[in-house]
């Protein structure tokens, strides 16, 4: 009586393993699937760039930030901060507010 308790036990024992070692099998067998899917997704380290490089500003690009019209046309001022403004509309400014308009820096 005694060992027909301890051989169901035992087969029961057995089971319970057999059915853990598959199942952790299987789930390794999936994450593996899982990792190679993902790496064929993501392109290859360094063939892009993530950020533009930056080139300088072309004669089209400067805009006064008090007016939005082009630098090229009126007659341009540089203050000590190096930002750009029409010559009037920056004189404008400096009789409301002693600081650049763009970066705040006092004149």
């Amino acid at each position: 009586m005694v060992l027909h308790g301890l051989l169901t036990f035992a087969s029961s024992l057995a089971i319970g393993v057999v059915a853990v070692v598959g199942i952790c099998y299987t789930v390794n067998y999936l994450h593996g699937i899982m990792q190679e899917e993902e790496h064929r997704r993501r392109p290859p380290t360094g063939s892009y760039r993530s950020h533009k490089q930056w080139e300088g500003y072309s004669d089209d690009s400067v805009h006064c930030t008090i007016c939005l019209s082009s630098i090229r046309e009126g007659t341009p001022k540089m203050l000590p901060c190096g930002h750009l403004f029409h010559n009037n509309c920056i004189n404008g400014w400096m009789q409301e507010s002693k600081k650049c308009p763009n970066c705040r820096m006092p004149l």
